[in-house]
C-alpha cells in the first residue's frame, strides 16, 4: 500500500513538471508574439507622434523626414519607445543611392534610409509599415512627399 502511494506521488510529480515546462515554453512564445504585434502597432502609430508628425492638414498622417533626421542626433530617444531598431526608408521614387544613409546634409533622393535607433546587432527581424515621408527640398523651395517604409523591431523575450 505504501509503495502504491509513493508511486502515485512520483507519477503526479512528473506530470506536474512536464505540464509546467510546456506551459512556460508556450508563455515565451506568446510573449514574443505579443512584442512583435506591439512593434507593428508602434510602427503604425509613429505618424501621430509629435516628434515625427508633419503638421499641415493636407498631410496629417505624414512623417516629417527632417524631424526624424534631427531626432537621430538626440541620444535621449534611444530608449524612449522601448524598441531596439527603428529605420525610415525611402521607397518611391527610388533613391539614387538606396544603400546610403541620409543625414542633415544628404537628403533624398541622394540617399535611401535613416536609422533613428540603430541595430545593436547585424541581422534582426523587423516589422514594416508603409508611410508618407515629407522633407524640405532646397532646390524646389517646397516640401516633397515620397512613399516610405518604417522598419521597427521590439526587444527579445530575454530582456
Amino acid at each position: 500500500m505504501a509503495f502504491v502511494l509513493v508511486f502515485t506521488m512520483i507519477f503526479f510529480g512528473i506530470v506536474a513538471v512536464i505540464y509546467t515546462s510546456v506551459s512556460l515554453s508556450n508563455l515565451r512564445e506568446q510573449v514574443a508574439e505579443l512584442r512583435e504585434r506591439q512593434a507593428l502597432e508602434r510602427a503604425r502609430q509613429l505618424t501621430g507622434v509629435p516628434e515625427f508628425a508633419f503638421t499641415p492638414i493636407s498631410c496629417s498622417s505624414c512623417i516629417d523626414f527632417d524631424k526624424a533626421l534631427a531626432l537621430k542626433q538626440v541620444r535621449t530617444y534611444q530608449d524612449f519607445w522601448n524598441i531596439k531598431f527603428l529605420r525610415l526608408e525611402v521607397v518611391y521614387p527610388t533613391p539614387i543611392d538606396k544603400d546610403k544613409e541620409c543625414s542633415l546634409s544628404v537628403l533624398p533622393p541622394n540617399c535611401g534610409y535613416v536609422d533613428i535607433i540603430p541595430s545593436p546587432s547585424g541581422n534582426i527581424k523587423t516589422k514594416t509599415a508603409f508611410v508618407d515621408l515629407v522633407f524640405w527640398d532646397k532646390n524646389k523651395g517646397a516640401y516633397v512627399k515620397v512613399l516610405g517604409r518604417v522598419h521597427i523591431s521590439a526587444f527579445d523575450v530575454e530582456r
